[in-house]
């Protein structure tokens, strides 16, 4: 008869057990390192980052944080960066966000009454990639309302509010839109797929 080897498993187990922790600690950091600025939700959160951007906190009626960029219409790919997307009573404000100084500077102020209509490209095998899209004079707003540095779209619950609070705003809803991705992936190739006969 074979005896397993107990103190063996208990140390595999609690290997295990630090490893998990370490993992989780570190996507932790890195969310907090990449977005420590970009959470809002407490209203003393709220009130720092807006004084951080020069906004009076009261105006403020969504913010959250996306990779954006601004594209022709027809444009297949844009230059995202990585940032907040700011909803005012009467504007919409696009911050980048610097990691290296842990701060925002404004790229780009769309009053409301500016925005053309608000449309969504969704994708993926359930349609559960979203993107934003604000139709601009000749260009177009792309919000992926997401807090990674690398997405190509945003989930329905972050994209919902904002497309919500616009419609409240006053602004139209447009029909489907077609996505636009990052400029970095117009160099992939798609894949081929493979035929079996």
């Amino acid at each position: 008869m074979v005896r397993p080897n107990v103190e063996g498993l208990v140390e595999l187990k609690e290997l295990l057990v630090q490893v998990t922790a370490a993992l989780m600690l570190a996507s932790a950091v890195s969310l907090l390192v990449g977005c420590a600025s970009v959470d809002v939700s407490p209203s003393e959160a709220l009130g720092t980052t807006a004084k951080q951007l020069g906004i009076d906190p009261v105006s403020i009626v969504l913010q959250t944080p996306a990779r954006f960029a601004v594209a022709t219409p027809g444009d297949r790919y844009a230059d995202f960066k990585l940032g907040l997307y700011t909803q005012t009573k009467t504007e919409v404000d696009l911050f980048e966000y610097n990691s290296a100084a842990g701060t925002f500077s404004r790229v780009q102020t769309v009053p409301l009454k500016d925005i053309k209509s608000v449309s969504i490209a969704t994708w993926g095998m359930f349609g559960h990639i979203h993107q934003v899209q604000l139709a601009v004079a000749d260009k177009v707003v792309v919000l992926n309302c997401s807090n990674s540095s690398d997405a190509v779209g945003g989930s329905g619950e972050k994209t919902q509010p904002v497309i919500d609070r616009l419609v409240a705003a006053g602004v139209s809803r447009g029909g489907s839109a077609a996505r636009v991705l990052p400029g970095e992936l117009q160099y992939y190739s798609t894949p081929i797929p493979i035929i079996k006969k």
